[in-house]
């Protein structure tokens, strides 16, 4: 008996690639704003200097905190795969 797949692995790529991107935007997006506001102020008291290091010290953490989103997004795409390529899905057992 032909197992029939209800995606392709291209039709999954395509959908769970932009789910990756969009959280790490979102990440970018969500600190550029808090950025923006400590930047203001900075530069509002004429400290060009303390803007300049805030600046890099953010980007910083919004980049590392980014990058952890998507590996571990890319962590659940490859134990799904790995499960749905071995057919574990198929079989579930309740834990009492």
């Amino acid at each position: 008996m032909e197992q029939k797949l209800l995606f392709t692995n291209k039709q999954l790529r395509n959908m769970i690639l932009p789910l990756v991107m969009e959280q790490f935007l979102l990440m970018l997006v969500l600190v550029g704003l808090s950025d923006t506001f400590i930047v203001s102020q900075c530069m509002g008291a004429g400290d060009t200097e303390q803007a300049e290091q805030y600046f890099k010290r953010l980007m910083k953490i919004t980049l590392v905190i980014s990058l952890a989103i998507c590996m571990d997004w890319l962590s659940r795409a490859v134990v799904f795969w790995v499960r749905f390529r071995r057919g574990k899905w198929k079989t579930f057992h309740v834990i009492s």
